[in-house]
């Protein structure tokens, strides 16, 4: 079976999957950004602080779990799009490091650059489909 015979339920399960996991990232990345803006008791910030400093550390067990589940194939295309998503990440981290020292770009929330990491992974992970494809 190619990619474009698999079930229409099947593409809408996987679809189902990476909107959950965008809408997860997404909600912790508001939650992160809107709770220092907020008058919340000591204690409070220090437990949901806490809270969102186990669930970043625990994305690489979790990660790991999800990786080895993969077929050899599926494995290939997420190291393709991990290597070019850390050698793009590293680079945009050094250059907004490089501009920020220079005094020509505000300090920037490190949330973005999460984004942005998982953004150039996601692209490279669809070219890399692209080209198993080809």
């Amino acid at each position: 079976m190619t990619h474009d015979e698999t079930p229409a339920a099947l593409q809408l399960a996987y679809l189902a999957k990476v909107l959950a996991g965008l809408s997860l990232l997404a909600a912790l990345v508001l939650l992160a950004l809107w709770l220092p803006q907020q008058p919340v008791p000591q204690g409070t910030r220090q437990v949901v602080t806490g809270l969102l400093g186990l669930a970043a550390l625990g994305l690489v067990p979790a990660v790991h779990w999800a990786y080895r589940r993969c077929d050899e194939m599926l494995q290939r295309q997420h190291q393709h799009a991990s290597m070019h998503g850390l050698v793009w990440g590293v680079a945009a981290c050094a250059l907004c490091g490089v501009l920020q020292a220079a005094g020509w770009l505000p300090l920037l929330n490190q949330f973005w650059m999460l984004g942005l990491l998982i953004a150039v992974w996601a692209l490279h992970l669809v070219r890399a489909d692209a080209q198993h494809k080809a």
